[in-house]
């Protein structure tokens, strides 16, 4: 062993030698195209040096203390399943005894960014068996020359420190100065938002400012709050902070440290809702709140305190990273090496700030967004996804694309007002029945739009809110920004052109439903919400399979009802927030069916058997019986009555039996309400 810890197999390894032909390859060719998520590919070394003869020889020089060789050994020992108790006995019984291998993975530049180092074994056939993987990589600005895009980045344990920050100064210079699909859409200087705060410096307390129509460029705060914080502004606070009375360590900790990052970026002015809105007047906040699509899509850069679950628990929380594994020579340089799977939650679902219905919209309209999350800081705007581990990250859904939402944001549609005319008829009420004819286009056309607004519902629904009555308003800014490309009507969470089958929606048992809320019900709640729309129901995840992307070639749909009109009253201005009143006119197949709430508990003869049956499993089995409970209002006489929204038919396809046909229905149930309005019955 040498002072490094390496065993002499390791220490002779030059890694150097193994990238500079992939380098080579990098400059001089394209990557192959690929069919698998739609990423193209470089073909990796993985062969490239004899490592350890077998694994026998390999335990010996983990046990002998080299480090490397340990870090291979454990990784390949979880994966094939090896018993430690057994260990001599399998290694004896020659066992993985096949030659050990170091080299370059394949990788795709817009998955993975660049390659991995691999510890694979020959296989008969020409197959490998991995056995290990690791991140190769240098602290920034310390790559070799000419290797820059080829190695992976350190993250800094302390991101409040002076190199972390650095770090995100870079990307959101770099993003200015160097991204032209960025810049084109969002400009540097906008008209400012009624309220910001001019964040000062060392020797300037931080103070809020009215803006009166002034321009310039700001950043905002999205955050939780927590609970009830007394750091607002009100009537009572009011003076203070626009006299600049607070000095900054009287600030919550979170809001202290976002004011400090967007004095290290040189920005003049932060938003953040708590102190920009006036928070005991509801007509600030709901003239405010409907113009959450100008604050956070026009601010130059969104600070996501990811990791932060209230305004005292602050910004910065030290990453808790693990030594690294090894160093080993690069030419005259060194690298380090790490587990792959070391910063592996890129998409932060996990972090607490992801669990909150204000934050989806906050996050989707930003152009540039800097996440602080508990592995590493992730940065996003439209050319570039990237953690500070130097790997690309994704937005985890297309409905989270910034290349998409910046555009319908800034009302830059032309790509899909020519998708509208060029796909005038087809669209998923009356799909080809040879579906291998949908063009290419779809999954980007104008139709498909109707998809990506459902697929926001669902991942908003997932989240929670304080106030159940913010529903609506929570998602105002996205509607608004869907409405510069669909320009229809919105109804209460739903388009008009979309709502047959906008109402073909179910609560999802997944995530765990909160049974809490269910049992609450809408009792208590001070807003008005029609029964027929998602939003009027608490609970779980809201689910519509006939809006999803993909649903081709699985589903041919017929819509059989038809809306004859629609009608919305906003309680505010903003007509994406909150309601007085809404209706909706359906024109469909309509028959009487006997009492759901005895169906649930019976199974009793009635007079059209299979239609009680279809309504008693979706009450019973499937996910309805919530929806039901909450909203059913019972009255003497109630009569009630199925609506056929749409015919399904689900393709399946097989090597033996080929293609089966199953056809299907989606149903409206509907209830009187003992009401006068429309005849002796209000429906």
């Amino acid at each position: 062993m040498d002072s490094c810890n390496l065993c002499h197999v390791c220490h002779d390894f030059q890694i150097q030698r193994l990238y500079e032909p992939i380098r080579k390859r990098v400059r001089n060719s394209k990557p192959i195209a690929s069919f698998v998520g739609g990423f193209s590919i470089y073909k990796g070394n993985p062969g490239f040096y004899k490592h350890h003869r077998d694994l026998q020889s390999l335990f010996a020089a983990s046990r002998e203390g080299c480090q490397l060789c340990k870090s291979i050994w454990q990784q390949s020992s979880v994966s094939l399943g090896i018993d430690p108790q057994n260990l001599d006995t399998a290694l004896r019984n020659n066992a993985f005894s096949e030659q050990i291998y170091l080299g370059l993975s394949d990788w795709s530049p817009e998955a993975q960014g660049m390659p991995y180092l691999v510890a694979v074994q020959d296989l008969p056939k020409g197959a490998i068996r991995n056995l290990a993987t690791f991140d190769v990589f240098v602290a920034p600005g310390h790559a070799p020359k000419g290797f820059e895009d080829m190695l992976a980045r350190d993250v800094q344990p302390d991101p409040a420190s002076e190199a972390s920050l650095a770090v995100a100064k870079v990307w959101h210079e770099e993003c200015l100065a160097k991204h032209s699909k960025c810049s084109r859409l969002t400009a540097q200087t906008r008209p400012l938002p009624t309220r910001v705060i001019d964040v000062g410096n060392t020797q300037q307390n931080p103070r809020l400012i009215t803006t009166s129509g002034r321009t310039g460029s700001w950043a905002a705060l999205s955050y939780c709050w927590g609970g009830n914080s007394p750091f607002i502004l009100n009537e009572a606070t009011s003076n203070s902070f626009f006299n600049g009375q607070n000095q900054l360590d009287q600030y919550p900790q979170t809001l202290r440290d976002a004011i400090r990052i967007t004095r290290f970026l040189g920005i003049l002015y932060l938003w953040i809702d708590a102190l920009c809105i006036q928070q005991d007047s509801p007509p600030d906040w709901a003239f405010e709140t409907a113009r959450m699509k100008d604050v956070y899509g026009g601010a130059t850069l969104t600070i996501t305190a990811t990791n932060s679950p209230t305004t005292n628990a602050g910004i910065f929380h030290p990453c808790l990273i693990p030594p690294n594994i090894c160093q080993l020579a690069f030419g005259s340089s060194k690298v380090s090496l790490r587990l792959s799977t070391q910063f592996s939650d890129t998409t932060l679902k996990a972090e607490v700030l992801n669990t909150r219905g204000w934050t989806l919209q906050e996050s989707i309209l930003s152009p540039r967004v800097l996440s602080y999350g508990s592995q590493q800081m992730i940065w996003e705007c439209q050319t570039l996804k990237i953690g500070e581990s130097g790997r690309p990250v994704f937005p985890g859904e297309r409905h989270r694309d910034k290349a998409f939402v910046q555009k319908i944001v800034h009302n830059d549609i032309s790509f899909y007002e020519k998708a509208k005319y060029a796909l005038a008829r087809l669209s998923l009420r009356a799909l080809p029945v040879d579906y291998t004819l949908v063009p290419e286009s779809w999954e980007t056309g104008y139709e498909a739009c109707y998809s990506r607004w459902f697929a926001t519902v669902q991942d908003f629904t997932g989240r929670n809110l304080t106030v159940q009555t913010d529903v609506l308003p929570a998602l105002s800014g996205l509607a608004a920004a869907f409405q510069n490309l669909l320009r229809d009507k919105y109804v209460a969470g739903l388009w008009r052109r979309d709502i047959v089958r906008g109402m073909c929606w179910c609560r999802n048992n997944f995530p765990r439903r909160d049974h809490a809320a269910i049992a609450a019900g809408n009792k208590g709640r001070k807003d008005f919400l029609p029964s027929w729309s998602w939003a009027s129901v608490v609970g779980g995840r809201v689910y519509n399979y006939l809006e999803e992307e993909n649903i081709w070639p699985l589903q041919m749909l017929e819509e059989t009802a038809s809306c004859v009109d629609v009608h919305v009253e906003p309680k505010f201005a903003d007509p994406f927030g909150q309601i007085n009143d809404a209706w909706v006119l359906i024109k469909a197949p309509f028959r009487y069916i006997q009492d759901p709430a005895a169906a649930m508990t019976s199974t009793s003869a009635s007079e059209d058997p299979v239609l009680n049956e279809l309504v008693r499993e979706q009450l019973c089995i499937r996910t309805s019986r919530d929806e039901f409970v909450q909203q059913h209002q019972p009255h003497p006489g109630q009569k009630f009555a199925v609506l056929r929204l749409m015919m399904t038919t689900r393709i399946y396809t097989s090597t033996d039996k080929g293609e089966t046909r199953l056809p299907g229905a989606s149903i409206l149930m509907v209830e009187t309400t003992g009401g006068g309005k429309r005849g002796d019955e209000e429906h």
